[in-house]
């Protein structure tokens, strides 16, 4: 993996978007997702920080499935929140103008700056 030397020691917002093309053309975006990054003080990103949060996140999304398919009688009264508060510590939320912007930029329609 390489070195990030300008991301050195931060937490960063990072946005990953999946676009739908058409003859290589952007023309829908599919899906969003948002992340906090953390990079260590030579700027190697922490991969287990990202994966342990990634897996949180999926706990998170699974939960109510998996609840839904428990029986009634092993149902907890109270619910453990723990995965959910978890998985939203490692993501982040724009505002609608910056959603806007970052759509756009996907589909090409403004200018994005790279790294």
């Amino acid at each position: 993996m390489a070195r990030v030397p300008r991301f050195a020691g931060q937490r960063i917002r990072a946005v990953g978007v999946h676009v739908q093309l058409i003859d290589r053309k952007p023309v829908a975006v599919v899906r969003v997702s948002f992340h906090l990054l953390s990079f260590d003080r030579t700027g190697l990103l922490d991969a287990q920080a990202y994966t342990q949060a990634e897996s949180r996140r999926a706990a998170a999304a699974l939960a109510p499935a998996l609840t839904a398919l428990s029986p009634a009688r092993t149902r907890a009264a109270v619910v453990d929140a723990t995965a959910d508060f978890a998985a939203r510590g490692a993501t982040w939320t724009p505002s609608k103008a910056l959603a806007r912007l970052i759509e756009a930029a996907a589909l090409g329609q403004v200018p994005c700056g790279r790294l």
